[in-house]
């Protein structure tokens, strides 16, 4: 007697997972799923359940159609081979460098190690990951320079406190890279002098 199949899983509906396991299954285990379901659909058991009827009949139909061997051997050929295409090939969240890969890839036993040296080189080398090296000593000159002419600025303001302190580049500014208080010649100053 054949059947047509709508697209639904007879197991799922017999409370049978639907898995590789199935062709074990017998027609007596087919039986006692079948009973136990009915028990819990059965319309006089669900007075409350508009659609308790329909899902009985569901039940009768998926029972019936395990039941006949013709119509269970196309059944499992359809998941046997749904579960050959989801298992071929994974959602793209869970692939894996292995399973997109090509295998002659690495037919060199050595080519997996030269292609992790080559990337590390790789972001090693790179412009945006590459630290800057600082010159501890041109940095101590620098903040001695700006420390020696700061402070004397401040002897000045202090010592001569009318006369006012400009600060402008040197012409030494190239060589020290730094910024030197102008001098500022008074009359009455030695021309020997600090400025």
């Amino acid at each position: 007697m054949a059947i047509k199949l709508p697209n639904v899983d007879h197991y799922e509906i017999l409370g049978l997972p639907s898995c590789e396991e199935l062709k074990n299954l017998t027609i007596e285990g087919i039986k006692k799923a079948y009973k136990r379901k009915a028990l819990e659909l059965h319309p006089d058991k669900r007075p409350d359940d508009p659609h308790a009827n329909a899902k009985f009949q569901k039940l009768q139909f998926s029972k019936d159609v395990l039941l006949d061997q013709f119509n269970r051997k196309k059944i499992d050929a359809k998941f046997s081979e749904q579960f050959k295409q989801s298992s071929a090939r994974k959602p793209e969240s869970e692939q894996t460098e292995q399973d997109w890969r090509d295998p002659d890839w690495d037919s060199d036993p050595g080519a997996e190690e030269r292609r992790r040296n080559a990337w590390r080189e790789f972001l090693k080398n790179h412009p945006y990951r590459k630290k800057k090296k600082k010159n501890s000593l041109l940095s101590l000159e620098f903040i001695n320079q700006v420390l020696i002419w700061v402070s004397m600025a401040l002897i000045m303001i202090v010592t001569r406190p009318n006369q006012i302190v400009e600060f402008q580049r040197s012409k030494y500014a190239t060589i020290y890279g730094g910024i030197c208080p102008s001098k500022k010649v008074e009359k009455n100053s030695m021309v020997g002098g600090i400025w």
